[in-house]
């Protein structure tokens, strides 16, 4: 018997993603495809790219590997920049009408934690307004610039939130998730209220004077929920997810670590955070203060929330891969070099790919140099 350790795609690209050389590669070209889907399903493509730059080990991997990293963080990027206008505009249009909501997730994380926002993957933009007249107002201003809005089951206690998407002429499909409470499950949804996060809002400049997002705290303790709030449908241990909550923590001062403390024993979130914060020094090793994690595991032993156990879910591509070969006037697309060729995905992540940043067949070529020079 080989005494040889079987590769582990996910210890590759965890270790890869805080900067660190992998020490095992695959074996073989079945094996390299099986690991780019596994990134391209974690949403983690185009910083592994980005962490490769710096760690000399390009010359271990295929040619072809190397390449389709690059081309998918090309048209991230290129998503991104028309992304961030788009929503910009919003942003603006809807102060003008006295309508303030609070960026929430994946996209104001993008500016406030990552180096280049197109390296923190997502498929929409989460927003939380004071209540649903707002998100109705916000709604409406919406449709008017050309959005659309899915038809969705209504009630009170069916969903606190809906969607509106607006596909552009280039392709584009700018998705924004309004929400007047936190989460539709109902112990997270009375977590916390607009007004206690709005009086702790921080700025985000990179999209605009109107956009402003959770405090570090605030989002830390939203992260740990909306993990765990997945863990029920198997995307819970979605590396980004993890990896989000890996540099919120990084970043805490002993002041912020008090205040979490202090407000996962107020609200009762102790199993959940407990949970989240394990997940996540088990995939990056975040360093979390031993004073916080006796807390978190005394309050759990008494908590009346247990986190569902974890189903890993994740088949199916998360985001198209033509767009730079488009872009180069290239009509064939990526997606048989990335993806096995007899591959069907689920419905849900159809939907996924739909709403995604990933349909997108830009053909500016300012776009495109900006992109080009600014990526390796």
């Amino acid at each position: 018997m080989s005494s040889e350790l079987k590769f582990q795609p996910e210890d590759w690209l965890t270790t890869l993603m805080v900067g660190k050389a992998p020490t095992q590669f695959p074996a073989s070209e079945q094996d390299w495809r099986a690991l780019l889907e596994i990134a391209v399903q974690n949403g983690v493509v185009t910083l592994c790219h980005h962490q490769m730059t710096d760690i000399t080990i390009k010359e271990q991997c295929p040619d072809w590997f190397c390449a389709d990293l690059k081309k998918y963080t090309h048209q991230l990027a290129v998503s991104e920049l028309i992304q961030s206008h788009e929503l910009e505009q919003v942003l603006t249009e809807f102060a003008q009408a006295e309508i303030f909501p609070i960026l929430m997730k994946g996209a104001p994380l993008s500016y406030t934690l990552y180096p280049k926002p197109y390296l923190r993957e997502r498929c929409d933009t989460d927003m939380l307004f004071s209540d649903r007249k707002q998100a109705n107002a916000a709604r409406d201003l919406l449709l008017k610039r050309g959005y659309q809005q899915p038809n969705a089951v209504s009630g009170d206690f069916v969903s606190h939130q809906f969607a509106c998407y607006r596909t552009t002429g280039t392709g584009i499909v700018h998705s924004l998730d309004m929400h007047w409470h936190l989460n539709n499950d109902h112990f997270f949804a009375s977590a916390f209220s607009f007004d206690e996060f709005v009086q702790q809002t921080i700025p985000i400049p990179g999209l605009g004077e109107n956009a402003r997002t959770l405090e570090p705290v605030h989002a830390l303790l939203l992260a740990c929920m909306h993990r765990v709030g997945h863990l029920k449908d198997g995307t819970g241990e979605r590396l980004v997810w993890l990896y989000d909550i890996h540099l919120l923590a990084g970043q805490f001062s002993e002041k912020q670590w008090k205040v979490f403390e202090e407000l996962t024993l107020d609200r009762k979130l102790e199993s959940v955070c407990l949970d989240s914060m394990e997940a996540s020094r088990k995939a990056f090793k975040t360093r979390i203060p031993e004073n916080i994690l006796h807390v978190l595991r005394a309050g759990s032993n008494k908590s009346s929330y247990a986190p569902p156990k974890s189903q890993t879910n994740l088949a199916g591509p998360v985001i198209d891969l033509g767009l730079t070969s488009r872009m180069a006037g290239n009509h064939s697309t990526m997606h048989s070099a990335v993806l096995p060729s007899n591959f069907s995905g689920t419905r849900q992540h159809t939907r996924t790919f739909h709403q995604g940043s990933g349909i997108c067949t830009v053909a500016g070529e300012t776009v495109w140099l900006i992109v080009r020079t600014s990526i390796a």
